[in-house]
């Protein structure tokens, strides 16, 4: 869908949907279980006591990677979490009859998800997997606080059916309930921005071309499923020049609200690597970020009685941002990588990049982590200033976020000239540093001027210096 009419019919949703809101921790990315907290120390613990079984869990991208012939399958099949009994024997039949190696999650819990339950239930499905079919690969998936009562925890496993090959494909995926308080899960901008947000790890790879989608959603009534159903069409009608495939998997039937993807994607080129920073990059942000503070603080101000002009305008160039894909700035990307098998030119290619939607900011802690270097991070742009006053868990989180590229400083203002071309907003956030066995984030002092930079950087950072 093109930006004006888009942005106007954005614009008409924001008038006509005004209400008290209804769950305020819902909001896009926010259902997510936290990532350096809870999560990634799960999926640590795991990846150990796994490869001693022939199972690999997959803590690179945050897409799953592998090369591959076209074309890739998905079989799904949901599992219900029983944290004391682990998993049906089905894993094992199911796993032969599809014939796999590989699969990518999607695990829901009854919040808080403690580590211990992620633990006893991921655990619980690889020890299941059939000798036959090891070594065996699970990507990292996604994994979220939704279910309401234990008979709603579940493991939805995305098995994938590759054949070796040449070629770069990538498996995510990405779940949400809703990106606004007024919206309902069944609603076509909802639907839209949630299909915009699994793609985006694939579109940070530069991958733009052969993309498949496999929604996974759940609907209490039929008039919801039929709504979430036409937005299938419309969505797939608004990218007929890269002719983007979807196959309809039907809903959960777990009483849930829910609305997601899987999706799988091709290229032939090097895809850039989260390890890749070199010394003296710079780092490029394709557009404003904090989009869950943003709207925080409008329904805050809105139930406090003080709605505004400038308040409905932010919203709407918000949900905007959100609901634009980013599949203009993969091509673009694509177009600063070199074909498979060919070294990275620093000087002619992107050698990083990273989706940074949930983790905001944190995003660059892992690039830097991965790549042994320092990271000076020097400017930040909010979608208002006002959102860095409030207090939410962190106040740089997106949905459907922008995407962080690093480059050569003789390299990046080109790249920038034609992001701008897509009608997006790149802005320079900083620069790599030198390498480092423990690597840190420097935060230039001036960004102390940010309250959450100032009074909570731990919400993001862990590692990090003010200089």
């Amino acid at each position: 869908m093109k930006t004006a009419p888009l942005l106007k019919k954005i614009n008409n949703c924001v008038s006509s949907i005004e209400k008290q809101p209804v769950n305020i921790f819902c909001l896009g990315c926010a259902i997510k279980v936290p990532l350096k907290k809870t999560l990634l120390p799960a999926l640590k613990t795991l990846q150990h006591s796994a490869s001693l079984t022939g199972v690999n869990i997959d803590l690179g991208h945050d897409a799953y990677v592998f090369n591959a012939s076209k074309p890739v399958g998905i079989s799904r099949n949901v599992y219900p979490s029983c944290r004391k009994n682990g998993f049906a024997a089905s894993v094992a039949s199911d796993i032969k009859r599809c014939g796999a190696n590989s699969a990518v999650l999607l695990t829901s819990f009854m919040p808080p998800a403690e580590q211990s339950n992620i633990e006893n239930a991921i655990s619980g499905f690889y020890r299941n997997i059939p000798p036959d079919n090891k070594p065996f690969r699970i990507g990292k998936g996604h994994t979220i606080q939704i279910s309401k009562v234990p008979s709603q925890e579940f493991i939805l496993a995305d098995y994938i059916i590759s054949s070796p090959g040449d070629l770069c494909c990538a498996v995510n995926h990405d779940t949400i309930v809703t990106v606004d308080f007024n919206l309902r899960h069944c609603h076509w901008l909802n639907v839209l921005i949630s299909f915009n947000n699994a793609l985006n790890d694939l579109h940070a790879l530069g991958i733009y071309k052969d993309i498949s989608l496999f929604p996974v959603y759940d609907v209490s009534n039929k008039r919801d499923k039929n709504d979430i159903q036409e937005s299938f069409a419309t969505y797939i009608n608004g990218f007929k020049r890269y002719n983007l495939r979807l196959t309809d998997c039907g809903p959960l039937n777990l009483g849930l609200e829910c609305i997601g993807t899987s999706v799988s994607g091709f290229t032939d080129r090097e895809p850039p690597r989260i390890s890749g920073l070199i010394p003296e990059q710079v780092l490029i942000i394709t557009r404003p970020i904090g989009d869950l503070s943003a709207l925080v603080w409008y329904i805050l101000e809105t139930t406090r009685g003080r709605p505004a002009a400038r308040m409905r305008e932010l919203k709407t160039r918000v949900l905007n941002h959100m609901a634009r894909s980013n599949i203009g700035i993969a091509e673009i990307i694509a177009s600063y990588l070199p074909p498979r098998g060919k070294p990275f030119i620093p000087e002619k290619h992107i050698t990083a990049s990273k989706d940074i939607s949930g983790e905001g900011l944190g995003a660059l802690e892992d690039m830097a982590l991965f790549s042994k270097v320092d990271i000076h991070l020097e400017t930040l742009r909010l979608h208002a200033s006002e959102t860095a006053k409030i207090q939410v868990r962190n106040n740089t989180a997106n949905t459907n976020g922008a995407i962080v590229i690093a480059a050569h400083r003789k390299l990046a203002p080109r790249i920038m000239r034609d992001i701008k071309k897509t009608g997006s907003t790149p802005w320079i956030a900083g620069w790599v540093g030198n390498p480092s066995r423990s690597p840190k984030i420097y935060l230039k002092r001036s960004l102390r001027e940010y309250p959450f930079l100032r009074k909570r950087p731990y919400d993001i950072f862990n590692r990090f210096v003010f200089t």
